[in-house]
């Protein structure tokens, strides 16, 4: 009996039941193999795209990258004063100060957003929003600012100062002069979204609330090409070692 050359018999005086079914698994095990791997690749990159998330300052470029939104300019609300905890459309927002106290929301203008109502802190003393969301999220924006607070007239004013909003671990901090637009997209779906005033004496303000579908990246589109493609170069290879395994046993026969 002669070796094996490769994957394939030449001459055969002698074909015994073991080798027969060492010449039958071994392009199945290639396949096996190379299907087990494009799958591990896969879900290694799904991982890797899934822990990111991206960034936006640009409403327009973000709003590119989503479908699906719905936005709260809280046009509906009226008084000054209200909870420190508010239910909107899809979500909930509270205000905390750094130790976690609630304070109260409220409803206000300035000459710079005059159009329409924003939703702001009661006091100073409110650091952080949290937006929570009735179903999970992959694409969030707003629109965050900080106002002045003068404390005997209760006027507010557009003031400089940093916020950050936070997403699934994510930060994005940015020096606000009114109202500046932070974007987020996640392959993750996250249901909770932290913005925070970094600053001393500014009150933290948002707007325009939207909530939205992240577009499937290409690279979510190929990983899922990718794994066809392994899996139908698998089908290809067992219906070839299944030939091979004929043609093999029909020699020996002979």
């Amino acid at each position: 009996m002669t070796g094996l050359a490769g994957s394939e018999i030449s001459t055969m005086s002698d074909f015994s039941s073991a080798s027969e079914g060492l010449h039958f698994m071994k392009p199945a095990m290639r396949a096996f193999f190379l299907l087990a791997s494009c799958l591990a690749f896969g879900s290694l990159f799904c991982r890797q795209a899934e822990a990111a998330v991206v960034t936006y300052t640009n409403r327009a470029a973000w709003s590119g990258a989503v479908v699906n939104s719905t936005v709260d300019n809280f046009s509906d609300l009226s008084g000054t004063t209200l909870g420190s905890t508010l239910t909107r459309p899809g979500y909930t927002v509270s205000s905390t100060t750094v130790l976690g106290i609630g304070t109260a929301l409220r409803t206000g203008n300035t000459p710079a957003v005059a159009t329409r109502p924003f939703l702001t802190a009661n006091t100073f003393a409110a650091t952080t929003f949290t937006l929570n969301f009735a179903t999970p999220r992959t694409a969030f924006g707003v629109d965050a600012f900080v106002t002045s607070l003068n404390l005997f007239t209760g006027v507010r004013n557009i003031a400089s100062g940093n916020v950050t909003v936070t997403v699934d671990g994510v930060p994005l901090t940015q020096l606000t002069n009114g109202p500046t637009f932070f974007g987020f997209l996640s392959e993750t779906p996250f249901t909770q979204v932290t913005i925070t005033n970094t600053g001393l004496l500014n009150v933290l303000s948002i707007e325009n609330v939207t909530l939205a579908t992240a577009v499937p990246e290409p690279s979510a589109v190929a990983t899922a090409g990718l794994i066809a493609a392994g899996a139908l170069v698998a089908a290809r290879r067992r219906r070839a070692a299944r030939r091979t395994a004929s043609k093999g046993a029909a020699a020996v026969q002979a």
